[in-house]
């Protein structure tokens, strides 16, 4: 497997690179992001719901502290969180 710069990603030419000769896409095109995108955040919400893991939707700003003093293990995920 190819490994990627991620810093390459954040502009234009990086992002148009990574479609064309990682993805395989002949354009380039913004809308490939979309499918990408919701098969991820598909994945990490299966990957939720098979382990018993919360996920925990918040608005911009709200902070989930009072979620976190709930938890009293020593370690493990408690929750995944989704602005």
């Amino acid at each position: 497997m190819r490994r990627l710069n991620q810093p390459l990603l954040q502009t234009p030419a990086g992002a148009a690179r990574f479609f064309r000769n990682i993805r395989g896409n002949p354009v380039p095109s913004p809308a490939l992001r979309a499918p990408m995108a919701r098969d991820f955040v598909a994945a990490i919400e299966a990957f939720a719901d098979d382990h018993g893991i919360d996920l925990i939707r918040s608005a911009k700003g709200e902070r989930t502290q009072a979620y976190l003093r709930q938890w009293h293990g020593s370690q493990g995920v408690l929750y995944i969180g989704k602005a």
